[in-house]
Order: C-alpha cells, then structure tokens, then sequence
C-alpha cells in the first residue's frame, strides 16, 4: 500500500553524496538495469507510455523535431505538455474499486477493503484509443482521500478501477481556460 510519500527520499544522511556516486553505489547494489528512467513511449495508453531506460548507460541520440503541423492527435500531446496529471506509482494492473455513489463525483471509495472520505475530486483527462488491438475508453480522475493520500482512478465500463497513487501533495491540476 502507497502511504502518498517516498520516505527520506531526499534526506541526504550525515555527508552529502554526489548524484554520479549514489547512481554508482545503488548500480552496484540493485545492477546497472535496475536504475532508470522513464522514456516516453509514442502509446495513448498509460501503462503503456513509458520504458524504462538505463541511467548507467549512455542516454539515446535525441530525437529530430517533427512537423506536427498536419498530425490530428498533436492537439491532445500539446495540451498534455508542461503538466503532470500522472501519477509517480503506476500500479502493474489497474484494480476494481468500490465507489459511493455510483454515477457523479465520488463521495467516499473502498479501496484494498477499508472505505475513504473523497475530500477532493479532480478531473485530469479522457484517454481512449488503440482500437487496432484492445480499445479503451477511460475518464481519469485524482481522488484525494481523508487519510492524506491521491490516488489517480479512472472509469470504464461502467466500473471505477484503481490505476495508481500520486505523491503526496497530488496531481498538478490542468490549466484553467481564459
């Protein structure tokens, strides 16, 4: 269970340590695959979107500009540019989830057998696509919990499914129009 924090993530110790030496010591220890990145994936669906790319390797040659100017789905990357509304644990399978009430904004969830005031719903996105091979259709939304914690669901099928847990402070909320 994701408690909405990463636990003395940035705590440092007694002596500081340089970035090029704690990648070489957590290398050492988990092996060189193990400590990564995340790289951008050209998939619509989010467990899908990213890789995992080594950070002991030599990073990939970048990528040349594309013109976008006649892409249909470039206005939807653009929106999604400059903002997170994803979160930092993506779970491995999307878990079903009980919500209260059904239909609306969600009041309270249960979620891995205990029951959750919704103190505040967020609205992030409508994902759909890949027809070609196993279409979806999802409305994505961050549900902050009274116990402190986000978690990212979405809506499909008639059903909400747990897909992931924002760090603490939750999802950076899309810009407002006008």
């Amino acid at each position: 269970s994701f408690h909405g924090e990463q636990s003395r993530l940035l705590e440092r110790g007694t002596a500081a340590e340089a970035v090029p030496e704690l990648l070489a010591r957590l290398g050492d220890t988990l092996g060189a695959h193990a400590v990564s990145r995340p790289q951008d994936q050209r998939r619509w669906r989010p467990e899908a979107a990213w890789a995992p790319c080594a950070l002991l390797e030599p990073p990939p040659e970048p990528r040349t500009a594309l013109d976008r100017s006649k892409d249909p789905v470039w206005p939807h990357e653009e929106w999604r540019e400059g903002r997170s509304a994803r979160p930092i644990l993506l779970l491995p399978e999307a878990r079903p989830i009980e919500v209260c009430p059904e239909r609306g904004r969600p009041r309270r969830v249960c979620i891995e057998g205990r029951w959750f005031e919704v103190v505040r719903a967020c609205a992030l996105e409508e994902l759909s696509g890949e027809w070609w091979s196993d279409a979806f259709d999802r409305t994505y939304l961050a549900l902050g919990l009274s116990d402190g914690r986000w978690a990212w669901v979405y809506r499909a099928w008639g059903h909400v499914f747990l897909h992931g847990w924002f760090d603490q402070g939750g999802p950076l909320e899309p810009k407002q129009e006008g």
